[in-house]
């Protein structure tokens, strides 16, 4: 793994912070807290917030530098002066014949992460989307992270295509995806991610959906039911089979019984699920 931007580095520095082996923590080495005062919360949210925003660059940047991957802002036949935002994709990713696995977050959570709660509080590696992006590449991957949280931007301009995190997988299927030249997608999608991918249609190149505790729910979509299975959360051991949901949709233990470290620690059977389907 390469080294973060130094630029973002020394952000994190002004703030009293460091990553030290992919974890946050005080310049002396001291964990991260969120209460830096023992009573203004809105302190210490706004400091969270600024912890998150300049990590969140930092994720980003890393995904540029480490992985390969490069910005396409949408809608891709923006106007001049129309409101845009990115996604990250692998070089060349849409001329490649190799598999094409798009990564879904669940909700309000920027471009790159799963989590931020994780990647803050405990390793930046696999609370983003680094992990998976690094594995994906090392498989024969190329990877396209969709942006699906933010629907406009600074000056309140909602995003064309991405009003909501449904249109903006919607478009970014419509409009990336299926031009792309390779005639196997995956998707590895978390929590309301599932939601997104379930709602769409037009499938015909998706090979595979891996979600990672989905809240997806009843709405007929013969397509993803067949192609998709979901390890969701539960006390048993990882891979255990559970049966089908009330939707059809295959389900599995994702090994933990904590929502947000779904898609981190069953990251090896999501894997295997991925190559069996290509």
């Amino acid at each position: 793994m390469g080294s973060p931007n130094p630029v973002y580095s020394d952000r994190l520095k002004a703030l009293g912070y460091k990553i030290h082996h992919e974890t946050l923590v005080k310049l002396d080495g001291t964990p991260f807290v969120y209460n830096i005062h023992a009573t203004n919360r809105t302190l210490n949210e706004s400091h969270y917030e600024t912890v998150y925003d300049c990590l969140n660059q930092l994720i980003f940047n890393r995904l540029e530098t480490e992985c390969g991957m490069v910005p396409l802002t949408v809608p891709i036949d923006a106007q001049k002066g129309e409101p845009t935002i990115p996604v990250l994709m692998t070089r060349n990713a849409l001329k490649e014949p190799r598999p094409l696995l798009l990564l879904l977050p669940g909700s309000n959570q920027s471009i790159g992460y799963w989590t931020g709660k994780i990647a803050i509080n405990e390793n930046v590696f696999k609370g983003s989307m680094l992990e998976y992006t690094h594995r994906a590449h090392a498989s024969g991957y190329s990877v396209l992270i969709l942006n699906s949280n933010q629907n406009s931007v600074a000056t309140g301009q909602i995003v064309r295509g991405s009003e909501d995190p449904v249109s903006h997988v919607d478009y970014v299927w419509e409009y990336v995806v299926r031009g792309a030249v390779t005639e196997s997608v995956c998707v590895v999608a978390f929590s309301y991610g599932g939601v997104c991918i379930q709602k769409l249609d037009r499938l015909r190149k998706l090979k595979g959906v891996a979600l990672a505790d989905s809240v997806h729910h009843r709405v007929r979509n013969p397509v993803f039911e067949k192609l998709a299975v979901n390890f969701k959360c539960s006390d048993e051991e990882l891979g255990k089979n559970l049966g089908l949901d009330n939707v059809g949709v295959q389900t599995y233990s994702s090994g933990t019984s904590d929502h947000g470290h779904a898609a981190i620690v069953a990251i090896d059977e999501i894997f295997k699920f991925l190559k069996n389907v290509i």
